[in-house]
């Protein structure tokens, strides 16, 4: 359920901005009409003003969506902490101060554990 969630919500954004393309033909349909249900008159320029507003404001939404899925895709983290054996699995090739690496497999460990998993000491 949460694994890849900025795909997840590119994808509702999509789905957002077909179901406002398609609300915003039925609602300027709808305001377009005269509100005499007997007559058949038309206010185009009615029809067209609600339609470019609601197709504009729903592409604005659908935008920031999409937007706040790319920030989550951006800030997903790197590293992952194994905890099964207290090692962190990193992108980076080098330790920061408080960690080392072990020489024999390259896992990466907090200072506080003394030995790697599979058996090497710490430097």
């Amino acid at each position: 359920m949460f694994n890849n969630p900025s795909k997840k919500i590119k994808i509702i954004a999509i789905i957002l901005f077909v179901i406002n393309v398609v609300l915003s033909f039925i609602m300027a349909f709808l305001f377009g009409k005269d509100p005499e249900w007997s007559s058949y008159h038309f206010h185009f320029g009615f029809f067209l003003l609600i339609l470019l507003f609601s197709l504009f404001f729903g592409y604005v939404l659908s935008l920031l969506v999409y937007g706040f899925g790319q920030l989550i895709e951006n800030t997903e983290p790197k590293d992952v902490y194994n905890t099964e054996n207290n090692s962190l699995e990193s992108e980076e090739s080098e330790p920061s101060d408080i960690e080392w690496k072990c020489p024999k497999c390259g896992k990466i460990y907090h200072k506080y554990v003394d030995a790697c998993s599979c058996g090497e000491k710490m430097p």
